[in-house]
């Protein structure tokens, strides 16, 4: 037996997970030859009440030639002693009835072998516990009933009580007479049953205590027999004097060798697979003893929130490669259903349940399968345009699918969420999940969440909405100050003034309009004037990603004489002004005006404008056969945004407004911009 179970609730939890899974039971002998109850003697044990119980007996007594009387007083009998329903008994009588030998203990194991064939409940019991009685007649194995030729309660006791669960057998046994293939005596065999009271008719077949009591089911049993009165008349392939056979048709044999462990269930957990919501384990298991019948079959979950077993699945579908190998005819397959619990690896054991015969419980091996997604966020790291970030992600639940990642950035502006989709060939990862596919990967750049320590976090999200998110790994880094980006496109004179135009961004906040600072230097010093780059710049937009309005195209007053025109864009982030170009201009009286380019900068059409130089990703070592587990997140993991386990909407988060206040863009007006221009680490022009 299993040990260290608990029953609570219809579930089973155990005290540890189940071992490693044994390969499957090899067949241990050669099998019986293929039999059916028609050639054999078993039985075929059935649920069986109400209506159709009826029909049956009155089939039955067709077959044998038993007038309506006799049918109402079987009627009477499955009244009183069953309640019309097949029942099967547990063992646990404890009344002092007389047992034949081999003596009551014997006789109370022989009556527990009912509850591995199919039969009906008694209430909310598995199993009545009158005695030793079985089925709809509730008829004793220790008196007799049930043998067949040489088949009997002591040669072949799993034998007798498939025929006692047999609806048919159990009618014909009751009714009697030449008819009958039961050594028994029934109802005509009594004689002048005809004209007894119907009730102590009933009790020469029952021989109970209390024969009144079967008389208040007369007037119903009537009614069941005259409105079932149409039912068919029902084969019986049981033949007086016969049952040589029976003996070869209930068991197989098995090497002696094993002695009674070879008596123990047989069988395989074949699968484990994913099925909507649940997990479906499938395979085969049969008792040796009890070949038409079923076996029970436990399954047990073994996943990262402990174990947890499912009880009360048999094995009563037809699998017939196994009853090729074993000869039978009978029906041994399971298909057993459980619910996903929980995301991360689980190992499924099955287990074939023994009873009669035998030293124990049978393990049928296990399979393992990932649910939910997994995965892995390789490297990150920071570039002129955000961080990069790659890794792969698979859904175990979802097999082969494609599915969304969400990044996490969270620095010192709060924390910035972004979608991506796998799609990337990782030939690594499908090698050790050949289930997931081979394009797992992900890869892509999220913004940046302001400069300073920062942790980028990683969630696979279920591709079914019933899947758990799963957080796959995060990843810390320090994001340095990103200097601004742009060029001065063009700078074109006219009179006395200058309108001045290109392009500037700030990389850590891409989508937003920047102040750009333009700086006039000539003869009588040098003349400041801040504007917004705000001006629509499609081209822009193609050629770097990024969103937003970034253009800048402005006038600016110019003195007489030589001077030089310098554009600046303003960090709103904490990073670094960038030069984004100068050009050199004169302005002479009554005289045409004049742009010469300086070496430090060029005129570019805004079709060519170049995009940010691209920073390569962070090289990621390739992972072995082994995936690389998610590393644990080095800093919290932020909450609010943060998935738990609802899947977030399709919509990246909305970004929380930063914490520090970003430094404020200078009035147009001159006299608001320092005469120096902007500190910048480098004078040379950008690339455009």
């Amino acid at each position: 037996m299993l040990t260290g179970l608990v029953l609570v609730a219809g579930l089973l939890s155990v005290a540890s997970p189940a071992a490693a899974a044994p390969a499957p039971v090899p067949v241990r002998a050669a099998a019986a030859a293929a039999c059916s109850v028609g050639q054999s003697g078993a039985g075929e044990p059935v649920q069986s009440s109400g209506r159709a119980a009826v029909r049956t007996t009155i089939g039955v007594a067709k077959t044998m030639g038993v007038p309506r009387l006799g049918q109402i007083v079987a009627v009477m009998v499955m009244f009183q002693e069953s309640s019309i329903r097949n029942l099967a008994n547990d063992g646990s009588s404890t009344q002092g009835a007389s047992w034949s030998s081999p003596g009551r203990a014997y006789w109370l194991g022989v009556t527990k072998l009912s509850l591995k064939y199919p039969h009906d409940r008694f209430g909310s019991r598995d199993g009545a516990s009158d005695t030793d009685s079985i089925g709809l007649y509730q008829q004793r194995p220790s008196s007799g009933w049930g043998n067949y030729g040489q088949s009997t309660g002591v040669t072949d006791p799993e034998g007798v009580v498939q025929r006692l669960l047999d609806p048919r057998w159990e009618a014909m046994a009751f009714f009697g007479g030449s008819r009958s293939a039961a050594p028994t005596s029934g109802l005509l065999d009594i004689a002048g049953w005809q004209t007894m009271s119907p009730t102590y008719a009933a009790n020469a077949v029952q021989r109970s205590n209390y024969p009144e009591y079967y008389a208040k089911w007369e007037a119903q049993a009537t009614t069941y027999v005259d409105s079932n009165a149409d039912a068919p008349a029902v084969d019986l392939p049981w033949v007086p004097g016969g049952g040589a056979g029976a003996l070869a048709c209930t068991s197989v044999p098995t090497d002696p060798a094993a002695g009674e462990a070879g008596r123990n269930p047989a069988g395989s957990a074949d699968a484990a697979s994913v099925s909507s919501r649940s997990v479906v384990v499938a395979g085969w298991a049969l008792d040796p003893d009890a070949i038409n019948g079923r076996t029970e079959v436990h399954v047990y979950d073994s996943g990262p929130k402990g174990t947890v077993g499912y009880p009360g699945f048999f094995a009563d579908q037809t699998r017939d490669d196994v009853n090729r190998v074993y000869g039978t005819v009978g029906r041994f397959g399971f298909t057993a259903t459980v619910p996903q619990n929980g995301n991360g690896v689980h190992t499924y054991c099955a287990f074939a349940l023994n009873i009669g015969r035998g030293t124990g419980n049978t393990a049928l091996g296990c399979r393992t399968l990932t649910l939910g997604p997994v995965g892995s966020l390789d490297g990150v790291g920071q570039t002129p345009s955000g961080i990069s970030v790659a890794g792969w992600a698979a859904d175990g639940s979802a097999p082969g699918a494609r599915q969304q990642v969400h990044v996490y950035v969270t620095g010192p502006a709060g924390t910035r969420g972004t979608p991506l989709t796998t799609g990337g060939a990782r030939a690594d990862v499908s090698a050790a999940f050949p289930w997931a596919g081979g394009d797992r990967g992900f890869s892509g750049t999220v913004p940046t969440a302001g400069a300073g320590p920062t942790t980028v976090c990683a969630y696979g999200i279920g591709v079914n909405p019933w899947t758990p998110n799963e957080l796959i790994g995060c990843r810390t880094l320090t994001v340095q100050p990103a200097p601004t980006v742009g060029a001065l496109d063009d700078v074109q004179v006219s009179g006395n003034t200058a309108r001045v135009a290109g392009w500037t961004y700030d990389p850590q906040n891409a989508s937003a309009s920047i102040p750009v600072h333009i700086y006039v230097r000539g003869a009588g010093g040098q003349v400041g004037t801040a504007f917004t780059a705000d001006d629509v710049r499609t081209d822009v937009n193609r050629v770097t990603g990024v969103a937003g309005n970034h253009g800048y195209n402005r006038t600016v007053s110019l003195p007489a004489g030589e001077s030089t025109v310098c554009a600046y864009g303003i960090s709103t982030s904490g990073g670094d002004n960038t030069l984004l170009g100068c050009r050199t201009v004169r302005v002479a009286a009554a005289r045409s005006q004049v742009v010469e380019p300086q070496s430090v900068a060029t005129t570019e059409a805004p079709s060519e404008v170049r995009p940010v130089p691209t920073v390569p990703a962070p090289t990621v070592p390739a992972p072995t056969n082994a995936v690389p587990t998610a590393p644990a997140p080095t800093a919290a993991v932020p909450t609010g945004p943060v998935l738990t386990t609802a899947a977030p909407t399709t919509a990246v988060p909305t970004t929380p407004a930063p914490t520090s206040t970003a430094p404020a863009a200078p009035s147009a007006s001159a006299s608001s911009v320092s005469s120096a221009p902007p500190s910048t680490p480098s004078v040379g022009v950008p690339a455009g």
